[in-house]
């Protein structure tokens, strides 16, 4: 019977003997005598002999060049370092050292040395002056975090097999010693890296696989590892058999709830059923209440205690068994009279509860969304200019799909799992991508307001900008997406530490200058869904919803890199780890879940742009500062709005702001005005102007 985990260890572990690149300079002597007598001229500078060169990665000239087809595009390129720098996915294929690899050394076997330099390349300093026999480079992602031993050792291993491999006479008289020791050499890298993994076990360098293996015989904990962090992950492999041997104790109890929840801030909490005689002169019976008690996280989640009454620890539970909802009245019956009857006025339940809130989706802008609006405008703007493969998964036939095309691919599917069938390709709509040209510290303080953005301000502003240049691969794509939503925050914490509303939104609408907005109309020359279906063959007539729904997805992780943010949610580890802390806990509990995470509550997009009213401030002379401030209500009014007149109110009735715009009437805010005190200082005084939109106001002699 195959072992599916084994097999894909001992693959790695070939993988990782392909990747390593030991110097052996008889090589490189052997090289160039093969090329003086084939009437080459070889320098005594070692920066030009081939064996170094291939090693930097880089052609000799007499060198094949070697083209393969690229995983990103699908085009055939030139297998070179300058191309795996910009085609990543096809880069991360061969780098693996799996089929691709293989059947690239197959085809030029003279040049394994380039190759293996082409996707590690070794600087002509690091080679040329390394020991022999030194092991110049590998693939570090085939070397766990903790297996910091591994490379030593092997280094070690490498120089004892050198004596008796290369150190003999038999290179001085057998012209194929040389190729049968180097073959021989990296044939028992296997052998040395499983037996230096081997005797790593039971210590802190043990291998992951070692590792899940011995987690594993005690159940089936291997589909929580992504939930679990180094820590934990160490912690439970040395402490399973215990824990295994000690059931049922708190002892236990506490140690997994500390080593396992508590480091990933996953809160539990106990209920015990306690008496209560306030209505006991009425009903003759006390009432029995539910205390929950906090057991971790005591300083984050407060330590006292809450009560509920026993309806509601019995609908908490509907979720936890498969029938509870049609007993609930049952149940509820049972547990009143137990409680109203029982001999103790204090008993401890077998009910637990993680109750967890998660704010990261609560904003409009996501990461998914972020890396869904740089999709749209990169590759619009021409700097996107990847294919993905897909698979048609109703007739398996295999598609490649520019990414402009792929959205458009993309978009229909999802209308069609709605039943929809849309028949014009409209342009697709960007919202708050990041600009590919910044604008200039003049621009960032012009739109602000110089009374309001000086020059350290502007630049901090700027410095968040993301460069970005042409790319074909989706890992990218993720990776400047990732970026774009982290300078999102960084504005977002530069403008929101600001207390005065109107510096506030000086600030706010500075920062917007970095982002842009608008419709692409340059992702794919096609003009209908029809005549784009019919480009690559595809017919969904027979799809159903899901099927449809399930397309979409698998395009929208192809061209985007989502796959590569495996991070799980954090529903997803409140679920696992606590469904590991039930497993590994002898008591019959309960323990119920439950996540706020937002679904229902997202945050306002548009916030209140505070202005200078003309009665107010000391901006410019006797007014405020309004040269700066722009109406700009997006999807609204394309045009830019200008207010004609204001009026004084009492801070007791609501203003009317008379404004012209494409023959628009006047614009009514339902707000009021909160007066300040004139003398105090520009950066600290505002007027409350509450709107979605932001104002520019006529010049004075215009009025």
């Amino acid at each position: 019977m195959n072992n599916i985990e084994l097999d894909a260890y001992l693959t790695s572990v070939f993988r990782l003997a392909r990747t390593m690149v030991i110097k052996i300079e008889a090589v490189a002597v052997r090289d160039n005598n093969m090329l003086v007598n084939a009437g080459y001229t070889v320098s005594s500078n070692k920066t030009t002999w081939r064996y170094y060169m291939n090693m930097n990665g880089d052609y000799h000239p007499t060198d094949e060049p070697m083209y393969v087809k690229s995983v990103d595009t699908g085009d055939n390129i030139v297998f070179s370092k300058e191309n795996m720098e910009i085609h990543l996915a096809t880069f991360r294929e061969y780098n693996s050292g799996g089929d691709l690899f293989q059947r690239l050394n197959s085809t030029y076997p003279a040049q394994s040395e380039l190759i293996r330099g082409i996707l590690a390349p070794i600087p002509y300093a690091d080679t040329i002056g390394a020991e022999d026999y030194k092991i110049l480079k590998y693939n570090p992602n085939l070397v766990l975090w903790n297996e910091d031993q591994l490379i030593p050792k092997l280094q070690a291993w490498v120089l004892v097999e050198k004596a008796h491999l290369f150190e003999n006479d038999y290179m001085i008289t057998d012209n194929l010693m040389l190729p049968v020791a180097i073959m021989q050499l990296y044939a028992d890298l296997i052998k040395a890296i499983c037996t230096i993994r081997f005797e790593a076990i039971g210590t802190r360098n043990v291998h992951d696989f070692y590792i899940w293996s011995h987690i594993d015989s005690y159940g089936d904990f291997s589909k929580y590892k992504n939930s679990l962090t180094r820590f934990q992950t160490m912690w439970l492999y040395r402490n399973i058999a215990w824990i295994k041997n000690n059931p049922g104790q708190q002892y236990t109890f506490n140690k997994l709830m500390n080593n396992l929840l508590t480091p990933a801030m996953i809160p539990l909490a106990k209920y015990d059923m306690v008496e209560t005689t306030e209505t006991q002169l009425e009903d003759l019976t006390p009432t029995p209440l539910y205390r929950k008690l906090q057991m971790n996280l005591l300083e984050e989640y407060g330590r006292a205690a809450s009560f509920i009454d026993t309806r509601a620890l019995i609908l908490k539970q509907q979720s936890v068994a498969k029938d509870n909802l049609a007993n609930t009245s049952i149940y509820y019956q049972d547990a009143l009279q137990k409680g109203q009857f029982s001999l103790h006025s204090e008993l401890p339940t077998k009910t637990l509860e993680s109750a967890m809130k998660d704010y990261s989706s609560r904003h409009i802008e996501t990461l998914m969304s972020t890396v869904y609006n740089e999709w749209i405008y990169l590759a619009g703007k021409g700097i996107f200019n990847g294919k993905i493969l897909v698979v048609d998964p109703k007739t398996g036939q295999s598609i490649r799909l520019p990414v402009g095309d792929a959205y458009y691919v993309w978009r229909y599917l999802g209308d069609w799992s709605m039943g929809k069938k849309p028949l014009v390709i409209e342009p697709a709509q960007y919202q708050n991508v990041m600009r590919v040209t910044p604008p200039s510290i003049a621009e960032l303080i012009g739109i602000g307001g110089p009374a309001f953005i000086n020059q350290s301000d502007a630049k901090g502003i700027r410095d968040q900008w993301i460069p970005v240049d042409q790319f074909v691969a989706p890992e990218y794509l993720m990776a400047y997406s990732a970026g774009v939503y982290k300078a999102q925050w960084s504005h977002r914490k530069i403008f929101s530490h600001y207390y005065d509303l109107n510096m506030r939104a000086r600030v706010k609408n500075t920062c917007s200058l970095m982002y842009d907005t608008g419709y692409m109309t340059t992702l794919t020359k096609h003009t209908t869904y029809r005549s784009l279906m019919d480009a690559y063959e595809l017919d969904f007539s027979e799809y159903t919803a899901e099927e449809a729904r399930n397309f979409a997805w698998d395009i929208f992780k192809r061209v985007t890199g989502w796959d590569s943010n495996a991070q799980p949610s954090l529903r997803a580890k409140q679920s696992d780890l606590i469904d590991i802390m039930t497993r590994l806990s002898s008591y019959t509990i309960h323990v119920i879940t439950s996540m706020d995470d937002g679904v229902d509550l997202t945050e306002v997009k548009n916030e209140t742009f505070i202005g200078d009213p003309r009665w107010v401030g000391r901006g410019n002379g006797s007014y405020g500062d309004f040269q700066h401030a722009k109406l700009f209500t997006r999807g609204y009014i394309d045009s830019i709005r200008y207010m004609e007149s204001v009026t004084p109110i009492p801070d007791t009735v609501r203003p009317t702001a008379v404004i012209e715009s494409a023959g628009k009437g006047s614009f009514t805010n339902h707000d009021h005005f909160k007066a300040v005190n004139l003398s105090t200082n520009l950066r600290d005084y505002a007027v409350k102007l509450t709107d979605s939109s932001y104002f520019r106001p006529l010049p004075e002699e215009t009025l």
